[in-house]
């Protein structure tokens, strides 16, 4: 059974100017489980980035932080629905949070700079690790 591997780093805010709401880009890697701890690990790793936009006039969070967190949580499953049966995903993934009430506690979600999600193949089952 073959398992890719996506590891994420620091987000950051992308919001272009006059946009009315909130765009955050989460940088991540994408590796084959098999090259984990492999020197071909870095050459075989691939860099892709989640775009997650909301709206204005949402509450969810009190600061940027915990917002990230939320959006993070919202739009990571569309990387798994962008995911080929091979495991390849395109460089960039759009996703659009709709509007309603808070649907995550910030205080409940892991940081995402420690997030590993691993993806067994074929069937896109996933995992969540969190790097100690």
């Amino acid at each position: 059974m073959n398992k890719i591997v996506l590891s994420f780093g620091p987000y950051k805010v992308i919001t272009p100017s006059g946009m009315d709401g909130i765009k955050i880009q989460f940088n991540f890697s994408r590796v084959d489980s098999r090259l984990v701890g492999s020197p071909e690990e870095m050459q075989a790793s691939t860099l892709h980035r989640l775009i997650v936009g909301v709206a204005a006039g949402i509450d969810w969070a009190d600061d940027e932080g915990a917002l990230a967190k939320i959006l993070f949580e919202l739009g990571a499953p569309n990387i798994i629905d962008s995911m080929s049966p091979t495991g390849d995903l395109p460089d960039e993934i759009p996703a659009f949070v709709p509007h309603g009430a808070r649907p995550l506690d910030p205080s409940r979600l892991a940081d995402i700079e420690s997030s590993i999600i691993e993806v067994e193949l074929p069937s896109k089952r996933t995992r969540r690790l969190v790097r100690k």
